[in-house]
């Protein structure tokens, strides 16, 4: 996966996710609108099959590439975890 920033200000970001589709951009929308420091996110893909889903995040006033880092960082642990405990159960 790739990742193009298409804007980035003091508190706002879009970031394309080249090569993904609606499963990791619904991910992260809904994981990021669970934090409190960010006040808008969500993302478009113009066409279903063509074009590659556009995140945009706004923090009240937080750089939303340091929450968007964290973020991301917090669902690897989590699914590192459920990884583990599915080892866990073929023993």
């Amino acid at each position: 996966m790739e990742i193009d920033v298409k804007k980035k200000n003091k508190n706002e970001m879009e970031i394309e996710l080249i090569g993904e589709d609606h499963t990791l951009a619904n991910l992260l929308k809904e994981e990021l609108l669970s934090d409190s420091r960010v006040q808008i996110a969500s993302y478009n893909k113009e066409h279903p099959e063509l074009s590659n889903p556009v995140l945009h995040v706004k923090t009240k006033k937080e750089d939303p590439k340091e929450v968007i880092d964290e973020i991301t960082e917090d669902l690897i642990k989590s699914y590192e975890n459920l990884n583990q405990e599915f080892k866990e159960i073929n023993k």
